[in-house]
């Protein structure tokens, strides 16, 4: 006789499209993207919902079927929650981390390509990551009008790093006052891998360019379109070592997977505890590694991709360790 099972999650009464656990977080990264495209909400206060949302998105059906009657024995369930709360804590701690910043290795003030700074870096000759931060104190009063373009060149050892500073002309069609907007670029940020060897690299202003490609000849003109002043210059190492990230994410996700593997196999809804915990570790990584403070919102979104192929890749170590280990008896 076949047996009927009630089904514990509830798609709601719309049928295949979900219930409002589906559509109120997908509501909650709609509003939040709009709001900081019509530039009602800092990107900050976008990007804490947004990740809210896809995080509640990502682990809601997991913890349901996780805590089913009879889905793992005891100690599974324990183990997989235990997995996932440290996946979380690793998580919030990398953001921690990230917001903090890493160990200075130059900060300082160049103006002329004959200023340098030393460099300090905690292991000196070794390949790491490092986060380059340049700023200017303000662009001319003129830029705010039109868009304007200070090519500069930074030598970090044996590295050239290129990059502008000025303003640039922005098409937000989603602007309240539409049409196109002037926006100012006096920050610029860059992540590097590279080696650092304090006895013969430094770190030094290769070539800025102060004047604009159409400055004007009359001196009192030229002044009002030119760059002054230094450029501030801070360079740090990543906050979280690249070994050490991907020690803990192969730990993990190794770990998820053989908790899995003693799931009841004769369900067709599966927890896959390990795909939450791999797309957490995925999405960890990609933030620690690409976003910046000027990509918050979309690095957030980002995320999510990387979360996603971090599912992937935690289907497939699943998959793997229910070949490797047998199924639990009944």
């Amino acid at each position: 006789m076949m047996k009927l099972r009630p089904k514990v999650l509830d798609t709601g009464k719309m049928g295949g499209l979900g219930g409002p656990g589906t559509w109120i977080p997908v509501g909650i990264v709609v509003v939040a993207v709009a709001l900081h495209l019509f530039n009602a909400m800092p990107a900050v206060w976008a990007a804490l919902p947004v990740a809210g949302a896809l995080l509640y998105t990502m682990g809601e059906p997991v913890l349901l079927r996780l805590f089913r009657q009879g889905q793992y024995p005891g100690w599974a369930r324990a183990a997989a929650l235990v997995l996932i709360a440290t996946a979380l804590a690793w998580a919030g701690f990398a953001v921690w981390r990230w917001t903090e910043g890493g160990d200075v290795v130059a900060e300082g003030d160049l103006t002329t390509t004959e200023d340098a700074l030393a460099l300090a870096p905690t292991s000196p000759g070794e390949t790491r990551d490092y986060l380059l931060e340049l700023s200017v104190s303000g662009v001319p009063e003129a830029g705010k009008k039109k868009a304007m373009t200070f090519p500069f060149t930074m030598r970090v050892g044996q590295s050239d790093v290129r990059g502008n500073f000025g303003t640039e002309r922005v098409r937000r069609r989603f602007a309240c006052a539409g049409g196109e907007q002037i926006r100012t670029l006096d920050h610029s940020y860059h992540h590097l891998h590279l080696a650092l060897d304090p006895k013969r690299d430094k770190l030094r202003l290769g070539s800025l360019v102060r004047e604009p490609a159409d400055a004007p000849s009359k001196p009192e003109d030229l002044e009002k379109v030119t760059l002054h002043g230094p450029v501030h210059v801070r360079l740090t190492e990543a906050p979280i070592p690249r070994l050490v990230l991907y020690l803990v994410s192969v730990g993990l996700l190794l770990l998820a997977s053989v908790v899995e593997a003693f799931e009841d196999r004769s369900r067709k809804e599966k927890a896959r505890p390990a795909m939450l915990v791999g797309g957490l570790l995925a999405a960890t990584a990609y933030f620690l590694s690409v976003v910046n403070p000027d990509n918050l919102l979309m690095g957030v979104l980002g995320c999510a991709l990387a979360g996603l192929v971090g599912a992937i890749v935690a289907f497939v170590t699943g998959f793997l360790a229910l070949k490797l280990i047998p199924a639990r008896k009944h």
